[in-house]
């Protein structure tokens, strides 16, 4: 039998809520789903962003975030109270919370709090004018780079409006749910909120089959910037990896330095599925261009650097080559196309760690000499990693 798609949406989007324990108000049990509210699916950041520059406080409740997004609505401001919702369970790594702490240090209109003692993993943003709610947004999408900047489709926001709604019964459920996330919830300067230490990297012997250490965390991945010869030496790329852009022995001075990347191996794609999810192959840019690059994440660096990449390129399709449905990435790097820099972002950042120039093609000796010839990453939440290049500088 047939189901109006009105109806399926307003099913699939009530279970949604239910498990996120917003049911209890019963906020869509009675929806009308004509009152003309908005589904959004696209452009979600900027629809957050324009909401929030109406409002003169906000609240968010999402299950996960990532910093970037949250400096990026304090940077305009506006009152702004976050709640973390997944901290109970899942906690929070100390380059997450350092970087949190700076961030909440330097713009006093923000408010961080962390959900203490349940499972939140609703995704809520509440606009407030003269302490009443005049919009909220309902649905899929947590406060981060991942969430509301996927491709079309990816998730989903739901505006419940006060102008188009017949009450504001329901806002004012979402106003008591707030109340009560915050009723369980402690600040960021709290001392009970301890960040999770990192897991000790224990480099493990490969076996002879493999081209990689193990580091012992099935949330941690050792990515080489070098490769192994026949004989079974180390030598760094000459036209890729953190050399990308000296291809065909041709340093490219287009940039302001020279572009790089981090290679993802098929090994790594085995052993780390956590952190190498493929991506679907048929894939459109805001242009409508064909575009190979999977959503943005988010990557904290171990020396608090924060920076938007994505995974790209391809080495692996499921079912087939012919006939690919899914794909996975065979490098990482840079991510913010706007910026139109690519992988000379990555690459001026890598060798101004190393302490060499921007076009410096980098080789085993000067990895040696900086004392690490591999990036750390590791999967912390959907969207959001961390990287540990930490070393000793060059003279």
């Amino acid at each position: 039998m047939a189901v109006d798609t009105w109806e399926c949406i307003n099913r699939l989007f009530f279970y949604a809520l239910f498990l996120g324990n917003l049911c209890k108000y019963d906020i869509l049990i009675k929806m009308d789903w004509e009152e003309h509210m908005a589904v959004l699916v696209d452009n979600l950041e900027n629809n957050v962003i324009e909401n929030v520059k109406a409002s003169d406080h906000v609240t968010i409740i999402t299950g996960y975030f990532s910093p970037d997004i949250i400096e990026k609505i304090a940077q305009l401001g506006i009152p702004l109270t976050y709640y973390y919702g997944m901290y109970g369970i899942d906690k929070i790594s100390k380059p997450v919370y350092d970087k949190l702490v700076a961030i909440s240090n330097q713009y006093p209109c923000l408010q961080l709090k962390f959900v203490n003692t349940q499972r939140v993993h609703t995704k809520c943003y509440l606009f407030y004018k003269n302490n009443k709610i005049f919009n909220s947004l309902v649905g899929s999408a947590n406060c981060s780079l991942n969430g509301l900047c996927s491709s079309s489709n990816a998730e989903m926001l739901v505006e419940l409006n006060i102008d188009e709604l017949k009450s504001d019964e329901y806002l004012l459920n979402l106003d008591m749910y707030a109340k009560e996330i915050e009723d369980i919830s402690i600040d960021i300067s709290n001392p009970m909120i301890v960040p999770r230490k990192a897991h000790k990297v224990k480099i493990r012997k490969k076996n002879k089959k493999d081209k990689i250490p193990d580091s012992g965390n099935p949330l941690s991945a050792i990515m080489p910037l070098y490769q192994i010869d026949k004989k079974g030496n180390k030598k760094t790329y000459k036209g890729g990896g953190p050399n990308w852009g000296n291809q065909n022995g041709n340093v490219a001075t287009k940039q302001d330095a020279m572009e790089a990347y981090i290679p993802i191996l098929t090994e790594h794609l085995d052993k780390y599925p956590i952190l190498f999810p493929p991506y679907p192959i048929n894939r459109t840019t805001s242009g409508g261009k064909k575009t190979r690059r999977s959503d943005p994440i988010t990557v904290i660096w171990d020396d608090g650097e924060m920076m938007t990449m994505t995974f790209q390129g391809s080495q692996r399709a499921y079912p087939s080559k012919n006939n690919p449905i899914m794909v996975y990435p065979k490098q990482l790097s840079y991510g913010d196309e706007s910026t139109n820099k690519g992988g000379a972002v990555l690459g001026k950042y890598l060798r101004k760690r190393m302490n060499v120039s921007a076009y410096h093609v980098i080789t085993i000796s000067d990895l040696k000499k900086y004392g690490k010839d591999y990036i750390l990453l590791t999967y912390v939440s959907p969207g959001l990693y961390t990287a540990d290049f930490s070393g000793t500088p060059l003279p």
